[in-house]
């Protein structure tokens, strides 16, 4: 995880960096939107409404096809929160806040250590 990183703008207006969510080592990855304030708060991927949907859904794929539910960890796209400094309001990633991330993503990817 970016402990300090400052590849892109979001480093400027930033509360924390989100750490990823879910198990390790993980059976899967899956890349997640940009944190919401609510993942900010807690410092982590996988606490909204939306990562309980797709815990559902993973959960009942793998009990469709007979399977134990696998252990996955959540990455998101950017370890900081997109939001408007003045408001205080969500925003989606810039490209280029996007793109600055990507190294980070993929030494998420490795630490997870997936099944190939």
């Amino acid at each position: 995880m970016p402990f300090n990183c400052r590849r892109c703008k979001l480093s400027r207006i930033r509360r924390c960096i989100v750490s990823v969510g879910g198990s390790s080592p993980a059976v899967a990855v899956f890349i997640t939107d940009a944190p919401t304030a609510a993942d900010e708060r807690l410092k982590r991927m996988g606490r909204t409404p939306q990562a309980r949907i797709l815990s559902r859904m993973v959960a009942e794929a793998a009990e469709m096809i007979g399977i134990d539910c696998p252990a996955y960890q959540l990455i998101p796209m950017v370890f900081c929160r997109p939001s408007e400094p003045l408001a205080d309001t969500d925003r989606a990633p810039a490209r280029d806040e996007i793109l600055a991330c990507v190294p980070n993503v993929l030494e998420a990817i490795q630490a997870a250590n997936p099944r190939q």
